[in-house]
This record gives C-alpha cells, structure tokens and sequence, in this order.
C-alpha cells in the first residue's frame, strides 16, 4: 500500500524576486505548475538551467516537479544540487526523502524526513512518511512513536491509523490492533475500511479463525479489488486449506499489483513446493532477495532457508 500521497509544493523562494532574464523562465515554469502544465513547467525550469547551470532555484522547482512526475533519480539528482543553496528548505528535504524512499533508499530518506522535521518538527506530511518507512524496514518501534505523534496532530488521518495498526500486529499486540481498529471501524472511509479489514483477517488468522478471516479478506477485496495484504491473506487461506491452484490464482494476482511483494513470493514457494518444485525454490530464491533489502524478520528468513534445503536434498 502507497500511504503516503505526494503533494506538489512549490514555495517561492527570495531568489524568486530577482528581475533577471533566468529568473523569469523561472516565474514562468512555476506559473505553469500552478495550472498543472506540468510538461511546460519543465521546459521552462530546464530552459531557466541551460541560460545559468548555477541557477538554484531552477533545480530546486524541477526536482519537486520531477517527484511529482515520478522521476525520482532526476528529483534526487536536481534536489541535491539546490540543497547547498537552501539549506533550510523543508520541501527540498521532504521531497528528497519521497524520492529516496520511492527508489528503496530507506536509510537516505529516513535522513532527509529527520531533517525536514528539524525545520518544522509539526509537519505531519514528514512525520507520516518517517514512521511509514520505519514501518517498512521493521523499526517498529521508531515506526510506533512516530506514527503517535503524528496522530496527536490529526487523528482522522486514516492512513496513519492503518500504519499504527500494522505496527501493532507485526509487534504481535494483537488486542491493541483490534482495540485501534474498532475505535475507528464505524468512522473511516470504505478504502480505509477494506485495509483494517485485511489486518483484521491477519490477526484471525493467527487465532485460527480461517473462516472469519477469509471472509474478512473478501470483503476487503470486494471494497479494493487491488488490496495486495486482503489477496495475501486468500493465499494464506488457500494454503491452509491445502488448495495451492487457488493460493497461486490470489498470490499471482499480489505479484502482478506489487512485485516487490516478499511475502507474496514467499507464499508462492509454499504454494507450488507439491506441483513444481523448480518453481517453488525459484520463488523462495526471490523471496530471500527481497527479504534482504527489506529487513525480514531473521526467523522467517531462517525457515525459507530451511524449505529450500528440504527440497534441494529431495530433487537430488
């Protein structure tokens, strides 16, 4: 799940007020971002570049542009470039931190949230950011405190409800998950539903409660058909269920949506180990991968390793 939405930002800053000819290609590109004439803002932003390289406010708006845009190594590139001019700049920080976590840089981004939050330690758009990249790197302790106080500032923030309830299931505090998740069950959005939903399938999962889960995972899905953690959960079921033609159906489908999916690779290797074992090791193989970018907890790293030595010794 992508929680954190990017938000164009474009603060003008004091060189901004300059009359010269480069200051005005850019006045020009921001006038064209204001409109949404994204493509134009570019051109202008580059054109402002190629008439003065050292033009800092042209590099600064091109790399938020370049965030917006989805271009995180071209961000990354033109934001670092303007940060020695503004030192100070929150979006510079905060963008870069977007971008180094959008290309799985999560150590640069955590750094550059932290620096944002130096400058405006209120900001919940950082403090949301950092406690959903602690998250993903399994610093849930990080991840918990700072997804609280993000929510000291705006408890409605759904996203940062559904943060703060992963945090709990993965630390195995069940009840505080559900006691989080009925306290917002009847007050969130369809969207956000289907997400504690799906955490709520997990944690009856893990009670053994496979029909309440299952159930909770079609619902999920009926709600957000592209819900990678409720297709998981399917697969999960499936598994347990010893329907491993199903359990492939859902976790394909996981694949498709989020690639870099390390639990869904992992299920997969499960799910193939008693119809094609090339297969299944292939999966554990990318599972392992991706376990290692992404911090996965060392005892489930351990049992995959135990799975494909099981099965190697069987193929020879």
């Amino acid at each position: 799940m992508s929680v954190v939405r990017i938000a164009l930002g474009l603060c003008l800053c004091a060189v901004l007020a300059c009359q010269s000819n480069k200051s005005r290609h850019v006045l020009t590109g921001n006038e064209y971002a204001r409109d949404g004439l994204l493509k134009e803002a570019v051109s202008a932003y580059r054109l402002a570049l190629q008439k003065d390289p050292n033009n800092h406010a042209a590099s600064r708006n091109l790399g938020l542009l370049y965030v917006r845009m989805g271009k995180y190594s071209l961000a990354i590139k033109h934001l670092r470039r303007s940060l020695d001019f503004f030192r100070n700049d929150f979006d510079i920080h905060f963008y870069l931190g977007e971008a180094y976590r959008s290309k799985e840089r999560y150590a640069e981004a955590i750094y550059r949230y932290r620096s944002a939050i130096n400058i405006k330690p209120d900001a919940p758009e950082a403090l949301k950011s950092l406690g959903w990249t602690y998250y993903k790197i399994n610093l849930l302790q990080d991840a918990e405190a700072t997804i609280k106080k993000f929510l000291t500032l705006d408890r409605n923030d759904y996203d940062g409800v559904i943060i703060l309830a992963r945090v709990y299931f993965r630390q195995n505090r069940y009840k505080s998950a559900m006691k989080l998740i009925e306290a917002y069950r009847a007050k969130v959005d369809a969207r956000s539903l289907s997400y504690l939903q799906s955490i709520e399938g997990d944690i009856n999962m893990k009670a053994g409660r496979i029909k309440v889960a299952m159930q909770l995972y079609r619902d999920a899905l009926r709600k957000s058909p592209m819900l990678v953690g409720a297709l998981l959960g399917l697969g999960r079921v499936a598994i347990k269920q010893k329907h491993p033609q199903h359990a492939i159906r859902y976790l394909k489908r996981a694949v498709r949506l989020n690639p870099k999916s390390s639990q869904a690779h992992m299920l997969l290797g499960q799910a193939y180990e008693g119809i094609n074992v090339r297969k299944s090791l292939d999966y554990y193989r990318r599972y392992k991968q991706l376990a290692r970018q992404q911090r996965e907890p060392a005892n489930q790293v351990a049992i995959v390793n135990s799975r494909i030595e099981r099965l190697q010794k069987a193929t020879n």
